[in-house]
């Protein structure tokens, strides 16, 4: 659930890659109406949908009264499961604000809690948002301001910083629900970790930092600093209403005035009291929770890796020889190693040290304070940026089933079961559109059990190994969830987590008999989760949240009692339990991460329960507060009705370009509906005579598989009158026409093609003649992307072309563009290039033109002639033939680039650009009122030519339907 502000922005650049991966228009959407929703969804997605719908006007009604606002317009959600992840954000447009739903439901240890369900926990948590970030502004002149401005945005929005904003809706998320983070015992344990090792974040990185879980503490630090705030003497729930009150009056004030006028001093003042208390109420908890390690003895858990940020699930070999697990660290994508439980002596680091003492005799040895680091016995890299997760070991030893990403063609991301063959490197795909999120292999090797998570509902399946073929074991709904099944040694049996009725409970499924799941362990009302059978098959090693710490225990399955393993200050998840010696390994959380730790189940002693103030009131938040009793929202019947074309929005944004030919300015007015099956733009700009001048009506229909796309267009451009340099009279047009367009794509994770037809019919008018001009169109556009390691490596071929006639005269014209590509979001290498030929010279209007800016308001196809280059003015080169060449440096954002190029009849004479430039792409973010946009901007420095030694800014925002 991410900060509403930043959600947009986040689009924005998702969307840049594919548009689907948010909204796949082409599905077969559903629309239901509550009395303050308009709900839209595609109908794989009804049952999860219609649940969460029937009960989202309680939490309307709950929320607003808590945060003293409620919108004044309906509120649109619009619910998508499009790549396996739990989320939500909301936007809160003044006008028309949004909230998206991800209805794939969290697993145990997310953080989350065990909420009655997760449509409820998305409902109250974005429409906290909502209700929260809409109250208008008392001030008229920003009043005006908002209704007019493109954001849309109120001033409790624009003012608040990110942890007031996440930190508020989580402290709404806890009082509405009785759940939720703040009555989670991973908040708890996190705050307690963080505090006792001096870790908390300071103010200024509440909002977020680069460290481990640094994002998640505007979640879960903020909403405990807002609890206290609330419970300081002359404070309570009225106080934060109150603020939002007065950073919305009439008289303007900043958030830190606004602040201190409710609680008396600055937030920055106030958070360092906050923190040195939660500091202290964590140090007297860990020393109460500490078990001393001589009273373990040999049970005493131990690290056997000291590791940082985040680690997967362990999963042991069948001889217990080897352990595999995913390790990520910041920047990179993960990797699934494997490691030996028994390493060789480290006779490497032993000579290394005794040369060291050798060289300097009065230097002093490290102490061993960690475990030395363990050398991979495999790895497996990502797949074309697609990392591989959730190992578990097949019978033979030497494969393992994973889960990746994969697409199935929309856009629309599922995760499905591989195995990887670790002596060979090789992977081989079992399921598609599986869904499948953990899998463990049924003792004869020829399948699995799954649990697999589909449109918010996750259920038990087998998989057939030999053919993907799916059979349900148990069924899963909107409010029961199953997660993370392991398969008994004998295989007659699976134990599972499952959420129901508010709480994660261990199940066991027989197999061989009726499948009715059987809870199995005390019955104290505690979360339990994450179960692995111990070797013996009557024992399951599990995550226990009794007495309010996540610990291990050892759960008999026959008799259901419970015996601690563990005790530890933080928490502690994934134990993989089948060793043959009695060991299970298991992470432990710490500020930095996650460690690899192992404890000897068979010699841990009797441990007495946890103390009482694990769970104490005065010290909340580092100990756990339980979910309390809250009312359940009431069940409202609906009646769902195809979406048609959606309900229509419009919105006017402002157009622009600035080139080295000139400049020109206009305005935009869209007409869309929020899952983009069909959207409408209609767009004008006037400028100087040697650029673009006109306009256009073009609509795009998303619908179907195959899109379609049309355009009236007129348009002026006179390079020969342009700025700085003229060019060539016989590039001056006016044009007025259509053209259509149909377009297919197929997007997957590691590949993405698309294939375009269209044709163009316009009336022409050149510099001495005019007539006619008409041609039909092909493109194709393909991307490829592989990984060497961790680099993400890509290749984009695009070869188009075009035949047509213009003022009488026949022509072709084909190209073809390749770019290559390394690196990651940070930093990365680009080199490409391109080859462009047309074959007749008395279509001189047809001839390659080289510089200048893209048609902002047309098909790019109808001036496919044109080679763009902003930081030149058109038309620095023309003829028969072109030829590009372009290096890039992509860091964090920014193109640093080299670009020649020549349409020199024997491509002899070049020109060549150095520059810096940054923009952004979508095809749209219909739910946010947003049309297809380009925005680019930069500055070139020409090296050669009539503008040798010159630098150019550029700068244009256009807009496609």
């Amino acid at each position: 659930m991410r900060n509403s502000l930043l959600a947009l922005l986040l689009c924005y650049a998702a969307a840049a890659r594919a548009q689907e991966d948010v909204v796949t228009p082409s599905l077969d959407w559903r629309t239901v109406e509550t009395k303050h929703f308009f709900i839209h969804y595609p109908r794989t997605a009804e049952a999860w949908t219609l649940e969460m719908a029937s009960r989202i006007d309680g939490a309307f009604t709950a929320v607003s009264a808590l945060v003293g606002n409620a919108p004044g317009e309906r509120v649109t959600v619009i619910v998508q499961d499009p790549n396996n992840l739990s989320n939500g954000f909301a936007l809160p447009f003044l006008g028309a604000p949004v909230i998206f739903f991800w209805p794939t439901p969290p697993e145990p240890a997310g953080g989350v809690g065990a909420p009655r369900g997760w449509g409820e926990i998305l409902s109250v948590h974005e429409f906290a948002h909502i209700a929260h970030l809409t109250r208008p502004s008392r001030n008229p002149t920003q009043a005006r301001l908002a209704r007019w401005s493109a954001l849309d945005l109120g001033p409790v929005a624009l003012k608040s910083p990110r942890w007031v904003i996440e930190g508020y809706a989580t402290y709404v998320e806890g009082k509405i629900t009785g759940r939720g983070r703040p009555h989670s015992a991973w908040r708890a344990a996190v705050l307690r970790e963080w505090a006792r090792t001096g870790q908390l974040p300071t103010y200024g990185q509440l909002d977020g930092d680069s460290r481990f879980l640094g994002g998640a503490m505007a979640y879960l630090v903020g909403s405990a600093y807002l609890e206290w705030l609330v419970a300081r003497p002359g404070q309570g729930d009225s106080s934060l209403p109150h603020l939002w009150r007065r950073l919305s009056a009439r008289t303007d004030r900043t958030f830190t005035a606004g602040f201190a006028g409710v609680f008396g001093a600055p937030p920055d003042e106030l958070y360092g009291i906050f923190a040195a208390e939660v500091t202290a109420q964590a140090l007297e908890l860990s020393r109460a929770l500490t078990v001393d390690s001589a009273r373990l003895g040999a049970g005493a858990p131990r690290t056997v890796q000291r590791l940082a940020w985040s680690t997967g699930a362990p999963a042991l070999s069948p001889d217990d020889s080897l352990l595999a697990l995913t390790r990520a660290v910041p920047f990179d994508p993960a990797v699934v190693v494997l490691w030996r439980t028994h390493p060789p002596p480290d006779t490497a680091g032993e000579r290394r040290r005794a040369r060291e003492r050798e060289r300097d005799p009065l230097d002093v040895p490290g102490i061993p304070w960690r475990p030395e680091p363990l050398v991979p016995v495999a790895t497996r890299y990502p797949q074309g940026g697609a990392a591989f997760d959730a190992p578990r070991w097949l019978p033979d030893g030497r494969s393992l089933l994973v889960t990746r990403n994969t697409g199935s063609g929309n856009g629309v991301e599922r995760r499905d079961l591989f195995i990887w063959d670790t002596k060979s490197n090789a992977v081989r795909r079992v399921t598609h559109a599986g869904g499948i999120r953990h899998a463990d292999a049924m003792p004869d090797g020829r399948s699995a059990i799954a649990d697999r998570c589909v449109e918010g509902i996750c259920g038990l399946v087998r998989v057939e190994l030999a053919t993907g073929a799916l059979t349900p074991i148990v069924e899963g709904a909107p409010r029961v969830v199953y997660s993370r099944p392991r398969v008994s040694p004998d295989g007659r049996t699976v134990a599972a987590s499952r959420q129901a009725d508010g709480a994660w409970r261990l199940v066991l499924i027989d197999l061989t008999g009726a499948r009715e799941p059987r809870v199995v362990g005390p019955a104290d009302g505690a979360d339990r989760y994450d179960p692995d059978w111990r070797a013996d098959g009557r024992h399951l090693v599990v995550v226990s949240e009794a007495g309010g710490v996540p610990n291990l225990e050892e759960i008999d399955v026959a008799t259901g009692s419970a015996r601690v393993l563990t005790r530890v200050a933080g928490a502690v998840r994934a134990p993989a339990a089948r060793a043959r010696d009695g060991g299970v390994y298991f992470l432990r959380l710490h500020p930095r991460g996650y460690d690899l730790d192992r404890v000897a189940a068979d010699s841990v002693p009797a441990l007495a329960p946890l103390p009482e103030l694990a769970v104490a009131p005065r010290l909340a938040p580092v100990s756990f507060a339980p979910p309390v009793a809250a009312d359940t929202f009431p069940v409202a019947p609906l009646t769902p009705r195809p979406y048609g074309l959606g309900p229509r929005s419009t919105r006017i944004l402002p157009a622009y370009l600035y080139a080295a030919e000139g400049a020109s300015f206009g305005v935009m007015i869209s007409g869309l509906d929020p899952v983009g099956k069909l959207t409408w733009i209609a767009q004008g700009l006037i400028g100087t005579p040697g650029t673009w001048r006109g306009g256009s009506l073009g609509a795009a229909w998303r619908g179907a598989p195959v899109q379609l796309r049309g355009e009236l267009f007129y348009s002026e451009d006179d390079p020969s009158r342009q700025w700085g340099s003229a060019a060539p009279a016989t590039l001056d047009a006016t044009t007025a026409g259509v053209v259509i367009a149909a377009v297919s794509r197929r997007s997957l994770v590691t590949s993405d093609h698309t294939f375009t037809l269209g044709a163009s019919v316009a009336s022409f008018r050149g510099d001495s003649a005019s007539g006619t001009r008409a041609f039909a169109y092909a493109e194709y556009r393909g991307l490829v992307v592989h990984s060497v390691k961790t680099v993400r490596t890509s290749a984009e071929l695009t070869v188009s072309g075009a035949a047509g006639s213009t003022l009488g005269e026949g022509w072709t014209r084909g190209i073809a563009a390749l770019t290559l590509s390394a690196g990651d979001d940070r930093l990365g290498l680009e080199m490409g290039g391109s080859y462009g030929r047309m074959d007749n010279a008395a279509a001189s209007f047809e001839q390659f033109s080289l510089g200048g800016s893209a048609p902002p308001f047309v098909e790019g196809e109808v001036y496919g002639q044109r080679v763009v280059m902003p930081a030149l003015p058109a038309g620095v080169g023309v003829g028969q033939q072109m030829a590009t060449v372009a290096v890039a440096l992509p860091i964090l954002g920014v193109r640093p680039y080299y670009w020649t190029g020549s349409t020199a009849t024997s491509l002899d004479s070049w020109e060549r650009v150095v520059g810096l430039e940054a923009g952004a792409a979508t095809d749209g973010i219909w739910f946010a009122r947003i049309p297809g946009v380009r925005v680019l901007g930069g500055v070139g420095y020409s090296l050669s030519g009539a503008w040798k030694y010159e630098t150019r800014f550029y700068l244009s925002v256009s807009y496609r339907p």
